[in-house]
């Protein structure tokens, strides 16, 4: 059963069998061809979708749909917050939901900006309180699958490119501009990082984002299909699924 916290009369709220999904996404641009929303609106059609799938009650807290972004102001139509703002207001978002009784809280995080600060407030509420809140990248869920379905190399898959445009081509198709795609380049990386969403990574570092690419995208978005997408993102609504049941019945 799918439930929205801000649809509840407050003297129904119940939190038995109920896990909690708190999305968080981020407002900045996706190259030429994508909304600036794009990583939000994908959090949050999937978050609904997994909801839709699970065996028990899953309670959609109000979106949060922008994150830590700085490296790609300079960009127009970037909004960000700092990541001490974004840790206390997320932190008292958390802390309000546990004090109404929610015991089960998943954050799914849809923008990798966001996974340093998100990790923070894991590890601050689990200091604080008995509850063990988790923490998922939803493309964490499905890189056998994307390694199977994507037509593209190595760093095909980042920013704007292979993964989320067909993603974005499947849910919104009215805000995307393929006439705007050109050739572009998969990115390239070394034997340490690439910026590919499924590369498996031994170092970090922070890079603003028109220093990968001067239009500030990475892959190749001219690769992309609905078809495509929506065997993506229906392969992670039903791993997220999964896991929210996993997490219903278990501790981690």
């Amino acid at each position: 059963m799918l439930l929205y916290w801000y649809e509840i009369a407050s003297v129904d709220f119940s939190f038995a069998d109920t896990v909690g999904i708190l999305s968080v996404g981020s407002c900045e641009q996706h190259g030429e061809y994508l909304p600036v929303g794009t990583d939000g609106l994908i959090g949050w059609r999937l978050a609904q979708a997994a909801g839709e799938r699970s065996e028990g009650k899953t309670l959609l807290l109000p979106p949060q749909q922008i994150g830590y972004s700085p490296h790609h102001r300079a960009f127009p139509g970037c909004l960000t917050l700092s990541q001490e703002t974004m840790f206390r207001y997320l932190l008292e978002i958390c802390r309000c939901a546990f004090d109404n009784g929610l015991q089960k809280l998943l954050l799914l995080n849809s923008h990798g900006g966001n996974q340093s600060c998100l990790q923070t407030v894991v590890n601050e509420l689990g200091a604080q309180y008995d509850y063990r809140p988790l923490l998922v990248r939803y493309w964490d869920l499905i890189a056998d699958t994307a390694a199977n379905l994507r037509s593209s190399g190595s760093g095909g898959m980042g920013h704007a490119g292979e993964f989320e445009t067909s993603v974005m081509q499947y849910l919104y198709p009215e805000t995307v501009h393929p006439e705007r795609f050109g050739q572009r380049a998969c990115a390239p990386g070394n034997q340490y990082h690439n910026p590919d969403l499924f590369a498996r990574n031994a170092v970090y570092q922070y890079k603003p984002f028109h220093e990968y690419d001067r239009r500030g995208n990475i892959g190749q978005p001219q690769l992309a299909c609905a078809e495509k997408g929506e065997k993506f993102f229906r392969a992670a609504a039903d791993e997220l699924a999964k896991l929210i049941d996993f997490y219903r019945h278990n501790n981690f």
